[in-house]
């Protein structure tokens, strides 16, 4: 069978398969599949936060909070599980808190603090008159909601206050800094999304469902909201930017939400039998749709009438997951869609039994019991025209029609077995690419060329040597053969091995004649680092260039592979320091600079000064008025 007997039409692409129609469905990197969908569920409860009245997770995942009781401010890290509570602080009577990215805010309802993360030393203070819900933006910037008053104030780093949004006393029940970089306030009936200057960009109206009672907010990086319920028979919910509700995993009053950069929701809820609140983590998790259909465009074989051949997937079908193909065929791309034939189950590939037409399209209908896997198909190709091999055999055994459909089905088993064959031969070339051949034939490609003996390097930089091989066998068993070597394997190589990046890859090689040629007086220092053999030669590595010890192995390999057999060689790594009479080389290994700290030999105030990386007004550390110290 000839590519002029049978042509092929394809799909692989994400532009080619969303030529179609996608129910449920999304293409990826992987191919087709079923959608994926995020939801939320119970992880646990952080039974380490003691009793919350409020708190906040800040970017790198501790929880900030507030003791009911005793009005500690405590730091909780949910990876060691461990909670930390600050020294007293000379705040009393606090009612909310913020985490920024260098600063803690907390509020008494007067005044607004700002303190510093690194020593939690008071950076600022500013009054602020009713205000108890803090919200951290972008930048250091902190939004504050008055409740009574309805109003929201800014705070800038430099301690700057100022009134953006006021609406009608009571109106507002929470507010809330979005992951997607928008200031949002939470009505009854209505979200408010502000810029950051306090320009209304939109109103979201909702009616809630019947078992939510809002009362608080919190927007993930996506625009999603999160409104959390007062009543504790009701249940929190998620509301998408299509206007649609889905019911959280938890049911009880929730006073307060919180959302991570990786969309987990943090609950502040009240523990029914011990009234002492705690905070709930619903884990976000994304599960595949149950079921989904695409429906192909119209392959146009440019024939009328076509009797289309057969057809092959590239397809993934796990466990508890099935895929359903059908067909149809019409002289037009409507009449192709109009009616589909009978399904088939998981094919990887079959022969096209309907009758001709010239166009045809493809109904895919994928299920699965297991919201964690879905089929999967990479790609579709389909042949025509019908080209079987029924045409070898005797005229009587197409006489008959029902007859000739058998043997051409049955036929059609030997067929795709020796279709792929020819297919693997006609492509024979692509074996004897080295960027192109598959993984699983490099080694016997490599075995042609003799270079065997590095099979254990990486593919890529088996791809590069393979392409040099004719150009590396001519400087075989020569100083600048050993180098090459050497610096092809050290070199930052392409998946194909086509490109190589040789920028700090060479190494360095010193012969016994470049030793001897040195100064008569360190004839003993030479002697001690390199020898006295006439044919013995050095290759020195910096450090970076051999990160793991395998890479050493790997260079010695080379070394012991490709030298004369007369000669003698030696790998040193030379090492990032200052050594007189030891292998110290000026701009190879070492430099001369400022003198650092070294523990009992420095000297403070003369060649090292203590630093920090951030100032923190540190009292009786390091304070420095008008540089790092404000005097109020």
């Amino acid at each position: 069978m000839t590519e002029k007997e049978l042509q092929f039409l394809t799909v692989n692409t994400k532009t080619l398969w969303e030529q179609g129609s996608l129910d449920g469905l999304e293409v990826t990197g992987e191919g087709l599949g079923l959608k994926k969908v995020f939801t939320h569920r119970f992880a646990g409860v952080y039974a380490g936060v003691p009793n919350p009245a409020s708190f906040d997770v800040d970017g790198c995942g501790l929880i900030y909070s507030i003791e009911e009781v005793s009005g500690r401010v405590s730091v909780f890290d949910p990876k060691t599980g461990s909670c930390r509570r600050l020294s007293p602080l000379p705040i009393t009577a606090l009612q909310g808190l913020a985490a920024g990215r260098a600063n803690l805010y907390l509020t008494d309802g007067s005044r607004l603090y700002a303190l510093a993360k690194i020593n939690y030393q008071t950076r600022w203070e500013a009054p602020v008159s009713g205000a108890a819900s803090l919200a951290a933006g972008e930048g250091e910037t902190l939004y504050l909601l008055d409740l009574p008053e309805g109003r929201v104030y800014k705070a800038g780093p430099d301690a700057s206050v100022s009134v953006i949004i006021k609406k009608d006393p009571g109106s507002v029940l929470a507010i809330c800094w979005g992951l997607d970089g928008f200031l949002y306030l939470l009505k009854e009936t209505a979200v408010l999304r502000f810029a950051s200057d306090g320009t209304l960009l939109e109103t979201v109206d909702f009616s809630p469902p019947l078992d939510l009672v809002p009362r608080c907010l919190a927007v993930d990086r996506d625009g999603v909201l999160y409104i959390g319920g007062q009543d504790e028979d009701g249940f929190s919910y998620r509301l998408d930017r299509s206007g649609n509700w889905e019911r959280l995993g938890y049911q009880g009053a929730v006073y307060q939400l919180c959302v991570n950069k990786r969309g987990d929701l943090f609950l502040l809820t009240r523990e029914r039998k011990s009234g002492e609140k705690r905070i709930v983590l619903l884990e976000r998790v994304a599960n595949h749709l149950g079921e989904g259909t695409y429906v192909s465009s119209a392959f146009d074989s440019k024939i009328d009438g076509c009797r289309w051949h057969r057809f092959v997937l590239d397809a993934e079908i796990p466990d508890n997951t099935q895929l359903l193909v059908s067909y149809g065929t019409g002289e037009s791309p409507s009449e192709a869609g109009a009616a589909f034939g009978e399904e088939l189950a998981n094919p990887p590939d079959a022969l096209i039994t309907v009758t001709g037409g010239r166009y045809i399209r493809f109904k895919f209908r994928f299920y699965t019991k297991d919201v964690y896997r879905t089929p999967r198909i990479r790609s579709l190709k389909v042949y025509f025209p019908r080209v079987s091999y029924l045409r070898y055999l005797p005229a009587v055994y197409q006489e008959d029609r029902q007859g000739r459909d058998f043997l051409e089905r049955f036929l059609a088993i030997g067929e795709t077995f020796f279709s792929e064959l020819e297919g693997k031969i006609r492509d024979i070339s692509a074996y004897l690419d080295p960027a192109a051949v598959p993984e699983g034939f490099l080694q016997w490609l490599a075995s042609w060329l003799a270079v065997s003996r590095y099979n254990n390097w990486p593919a890529p930089k088996i791809r590069a040597l393979l392409q040099r091989a004719p150009e590396l066998y001519r400087k075989r068993g020569t100083r600048e053969g050993i180098e090459a070597m050497i610096t092809l394997f050290l070199s930052r190589v392409s998946e194909n091995g086509l490109d190589v990046d040789e920028t700090g890859a060479r190494p360095v090689i010193v012969e016994s004649f470049q030793v001897q040629a040195g100064a008569p007086e360190a004839s003993a220092v030479w002697a001690d680092l390199f020898g006295t053999d006439p044919y013995r030669f050095c290759v020195l590595l910096r450090p970076e260039q051999v990160s793991a010890l395998q890479d050493l192995n790997a260079v010695k390999r080379i070394v012991e592979s490709e030298k004369p057999a007369y000669t003698s060689a030696g790998v040193k790594v030379l090492q990032p320091w200052f050594y007189l009479d030891w292998h110290t080389y000026l701009g190879v290994n070492t430099c001369l600079s400022r003198q650092g700290f070294v523990l009992g030999r420095s000297v403070l105030s003369r060649d090292t000064a203590l630093d920090e990386a951030e100032d923190g007004g540190e009292i009786s550390v390091r304070s420095r008025a008008g540089v790092d110290t404000v005097l109020t």
